[in-house]
């Protein structure tokens, strides 16, 4: 999903010859979202990202976007009791159908 958001590479997979995106291409200044919920993170959040988007987004596939939107790079740069934004799900799944739809 969050390849959606990259215009492709140069560089292609040997296996099938297909581009991989290129993820300088994200255009994250124009990512907004009306209404995303503060979520202040704990230790074990910290420690489990992966769980924290399972169950809030029922995915993962967001949590790469999610990070970059709140300008976090690793999550060696978190502490505990830091708020991040959670867009709502609707929001993200309508803006990727939308970089989908335009897309082909």
């Amino acid at each position: 999903m969050r390849y959606l958001l990259m215009k492709p590479s140069h560089q292609v997979a040997d296996s099938n010859n297909e581009p991989y995106p290129d993820v300088l291409t994200m255009d994250m200044e124009n990512l907004y979202f009306s209404d995303p919920l503060q979520y202040e993170l704990t230790h074990q959040d910290i420690l489990r990202l992966d769980l924290l988007f399972l169950s809030y987004y029922r995915r993962m596939d967001y949590m790469d976007i999610v990070l970059i939107y709140n300008n976090i790079g690793h999550r060696s740069e978190l502490s505990a009791g830091d708020k991040i934004l959670l867009p709502r799900k609707e929001e993200l799944d309508s803006m990727l159908l939308k970089r989908k739809q335009n897309a082909t």
